[in-house]
């Protein structure tokens, strides 16, 4: 096998064998107590690549992986052979796992839902939708002992008993997932997607959030930043009036879970795509879907408008990175030197560059000229989720994700685009990175983690300037890196503050690190107006609590206390 590598690996326990699939289309079967090979058995005759998790029988008869051909197989061992392929799913087969007793298999799809099969029947026998959630089961798992399924996704995991066909039980998330993140053009305002289906509009010159709008990721900021566009609960993509909160429009998808939109520099067009395959293209003004551009064989999961040309770029899961030509409908360039997954594509903001980011680890920057590679960038240790160009187009800055299979990352690259240097990297992420987007009216990134947080970072000076939680509906904490904070009232209440490991009363703290002042002034976009507002509310305190300015210090410790002697205590 030296000159093949593994794209599942799936263990039987009970006989010590394993089975690897590789990339040539073959499945192994390897004696796992000395590591010699049982057989091998062509399954292709060319590359097929797994999309979903491979899951193996109790007994070990039958192995069941979902492929990105968007089919069912499942693989027999005493035949050697798929003893059933399924027809073309209508979207993705996401996960799946089979039953630890009965001969069952739950399967997870794109489409929605959680599908029920009976492997020896070769038939679907139900299709429920127990989680109540809007968004696809990414994971499910079987109880050991049968007739339990645990399907998760982004909000929660619920339990599901599949004699009974009731949901028994529901676990859900106490801090909210970031899915998506967009910057009005003009300063103003970010909207942030969690799994709450929210977008979290923050009010960035007042800091604090002002609204949230029942929608979901993906979401895009109109060029007038005026309004903002995101999928709605109706399976649509829909623009919002940013001041009201109110939705103006509407786009059809062909019900279609989009996963990545991009409005062009002009302000006409929109365009959105997801795992149907279809680069989708529409009029804003009329919204009248354009243009359907078709070529990709996998999920769309990132595109990007040429700021002057009427072209896109896309990124796609089954390898490649295209452009298009929207006016005249038709695929213009094609590249295939990145492997796995193209995650995230992006013009210079002169049109002169083109960055394309893949789960191989790698980001290739091209003169649009020629197409010509300029630069290959590497320095991630994981997968790449998102890149952004600064405002001037002289840095790329890109975000790592945390793969299961591999280190985490969790980092942010700044790269200079016309050497391809690695300037530096920060690593204030606890968790993956899921966004990027760049700050068009300062030398600043905004980067977006599923731990909830989002970051405010100068790349620049390489400084970490902020950190926004957006908490429940309105409520929102901001704070820096040395601790001056600002908080809505409700948010407050969920504020400690620990000294020498020890948590400590809130009390003894709020008063000096309590500074909005502060916060606004390093963020650099409130008003010098408001920060003097801000300023007068703190001296304001100060004085009620007959305290100077210079009295309140941090460099204390906390005492010890001993009991000395033993109460008597009847």
């Amino acid at each position: 096998m030296s000159d093949s590598y593994s794209t599942e690996f799936i263990v039987d326990t009970s006989k010590a064998v394993g089975y690897i699939l590789d990339h040539l289309g073959n499945i192994h079967h390897v004696n796992l107590k000395d590591g010699t090979a049982i057989s091998t058995v062509k399954l292709f005759e060319s590359f097929l690549y797994p999309f979903s998790n491979s899951d193996i029988s109790q007994e070990g008869r039958y192995i069941a992986t979902g492929f990105t051909d968007d089919r069912l197989r499942i693989y027999e061992m005493e035949k050697g052979s798929f003893s059933y392929v399924s027809k073309p799913q209508k979207g993705k087969i996401i996960s799946l796992a089979l039953d630890r007793k009965d001969p069952i298999l739950y399967l997870s799809l794109h489409s929605g839902g959680v599908a029920i099969f009976d492997v020896e029947k070769q038939k679907l026998i139900d299709h429920p939708n127990g989680s109540g959630s809007p968004f696809v089961t990414q994971s499910l798992t079987t109880h050991p002992n049968g007739e339990i399924v645990l399907f998760a996704n982004h909000d929660a995991i619920t339990l599901y008993n599949f004699k009974t066909r009731q949901v028994f039980k529901k676990l859900t998330r106490k801090v909210n997932r970031i899915f998506n993140m967009a910057h009005d053009p003009n300063g103003r305002y970010l909207a942030v997607a969690t799994d709450k289906v929210q977008l979290k509009i923050w009010d960035l010159r007042l800091n604090k959030v002002v609204d949230s709008i029942r929608a979901f990721f993906p979401c895009v900021f109109t060029s007038d930043g005026q309004s903002i566009i995101a999928m709605s609960s109706a399976i649509g993509l829909a623009q919002y009036d940013i001041e009201t909160g109110k939705q103006t429009a509407t786009f059809n998808t062909d019900y279609e879970l989009i996963q990545s939109v991009a409005v062009s520099e002009d302000g006409r067009y929109l365009a959105g795509a997801g795992y149907h395959n279809v680069l989708k293209v529409w009029d804003i003004e009329t919204r009248k879907r354009v243009a359907d551009l078709t070529g990709h064989t996998g999920g769309i999961l990132s595109i990007d408008f040429h700021p002057t040309k009427p072209w896109l770029v896309s990124g796609s899961l089954d390898g490649t990175s295209r452009i298009w030509d929207y006016q005249k409908k038709k695929e213009i360039q094609q590249f295939t030197d990145q492997t796995i997954s193209i995650k995230d594509v992006a013009f210079s903001p002169d049109g002169n560059q083109l960055a394309t980011a893949a789960w191989d680890r790698t980001i290739l920057l091209r003169n649009t000229s020629d197409w010509q590679i300029q630069h290959k960038l590497e320095g991630h240790v994981s997968v790449i989720n998102s890149i952004a160009y600064g405002k001037d187009g002289k840095k790329l800055i890109s975000g790592g994700g945390n793969n299961s299979v591999s280190d985490a990352d969790n980092a942010i690259i700044v790269w200079d685009t016309s050497t391809g240097a690695k300037l530096y990297q920060l690593n204030d992420h606890r968790s993956e990175i899921v966004k990027i987007v760049g700050d068009q009216t300062a030398s600043c990134v905004y980067s977006a983690s599923v731990d909830g947080a989002v970051k405010y970072t100068n790349y620049e000076s390489c400084e970490l300037l902020a950190t926004y939680h957006a908490i429940g509906s309105r409520e929102f904490l901001i704070y820096t890196p040395d601790n001056f904070y600002m908080a809505s009232r409700k948010a407050l209440e969920g504020i400690a503050f620990r000294l020498n490991g020890r948590l400590v009363p809130f009390e003894q703290f709020d008063l000096h690190l309590n500074r909005p002042d502060i916060v606004a002034e390093r963020i650099g976009k409130s008003s010098a107006q408001l920060i003097r507002a801000y300023y007068y509310l703190y001296k304001k305190r100060l004085k009620k609590l007959n305290l100077e300015e210079g009295d309140l210090r941090l460099d204390y410790k906390l005492p010890n206390l001993k009991l000395e002697s033993k109460p008597d205590i009847e």
